[in-house]
């Protein structure tokens, strides 16, 4: 047996592979932490989700809801922003659940709600469009469960986190996951065989493929995408939006009408449509939207970045 050679007690460890020991470290919490009941693991959550509000002010978060809320006072922002730390957390809690638990415990704790929305487009092909709230991917896997979906998926750069959350985007029903990089072909396939697509497509995705149309009254960056599948092929968009619940509710799924006349022909028109049925929802309950994501990160030419902060002359 050949010797291994004597570790150096101060050898310096690579980034990438703290990070791994570290991610693997909080896997292994959240299955430990999902086994609690669903009250404790909450509270759990809204504790950790209020500490970390402390230590985040002047984030993408307190900025967010500056552009977009410019009449609320400080306090009020500044109690929404807690809040959103507050359900943020949560979801991230349940993603144990989600991917260690029983599938009855989260199916039982998702109520899906306009199914007949989804039924009045039998026969056709549907884009689910589901904005970026905290519960999507809690809800989402039980609407997967009962409806035979297909996701386009962006993967994490964090490996481990990486395994954790395809396994839990393909643990409930048989959904065909498709990553960002494989493009369109697969989707239109996948449509086009009477699958619905799970899309969620109100993130900053850079300049390419999109057009600055207003979210909260500022240019927003956004994909033209929804219009451009849903005219390839012949699809509906269903909107598909989750809500968390209080104590002892869990979430709701809701699926809307069908949009009528999507898309326009007009790109341009279709992006405005689309945010602002994003940003009702989002005012039905600001705390929930993904606020943590720069939305506004790719500004238009000559405009400067709303998230870095100006330098001193």
């Amino acid at each position: 047996m050949e010797l291994q050679p004597i570790q150096e007690p101060d050898r310096p460890v690579h980034p990438r592979y703290r990070r791994q020991r570290l991610s693997r470290a909080l896997i292994l919490l959240l299955r430990g932490l999902a086994w609690l009941p669903f009250p404790l693991l909450w509270a759990l959550a809204y504790t950790l989700g209020a500490l970390v509000h402390l230590f985040r002010r002047g984030g993408a978060v307190d900025i967010n809801l500056q552009m977009c809320f410019p009449e609320w006072d400080k306090a009020t922002r500044r109690k929404v922003a807690r809040q959103h730390y507050m359900v943020l957390a949560r979801s991230l809690l349940e993603l144990g659940v989600q991917v260690f638990q029983p599938k009855r415990r989260l199916l039982n704790a998702v109520t899906i709600v306009g199914m007949e929305h989804l039924r009045a487009q039998q026969g056709k092909p549907v884009i689910l469009l589901t904005p970026h709230f905290v519960g999507m991917n809690f809800a989402g896997s039980a609407v997967a469960e009962v409806v035979p979906l297909v996701a386009m998926y962006s993967a994490n750069k964090d490996v481990a986190f990486n395994e954790l959350l395809l396994k839990a985007r393909s643990r409930f029903g048989a959904p065909g996951l498709i990553s960002r990089q494989q493009g369109l072909r697969p989707i239109l396939k996948a449509l086009r065989a009477g699958k619905p697509l799970y899309y969620l497509p109100d993130m900053d995705f850079g300049a390419r493929d999109s057009v600055f149309v207003p979210f909260f009254g500022h240019p927003a960056a956004t994909i033209t995408a929804v219009s451009r599948i849903a005219k390839a092929a012949d699809a509906v968009v269903v909107p598909l939006v989750v809500r968390q619940l209080g104590w002892w509710k869990g979430y709701e799924a809701r699926f809307y009408p069908g949009w009528e006349a999507f898309p326009s022909g007009d790109e341009v028109a279709d992006a405005v449509y689309m945010n602002q049925f994003v940003e009702a929802r989002v005012r039905e309950m600001p705390e929930q939207y993904f606020w943590v994501h720069r939305r506004f990160g790719t500004s238009p030419p000559g405009t400067p970045n709303r998230y870095k902060p100006a330098r001193r002359p």
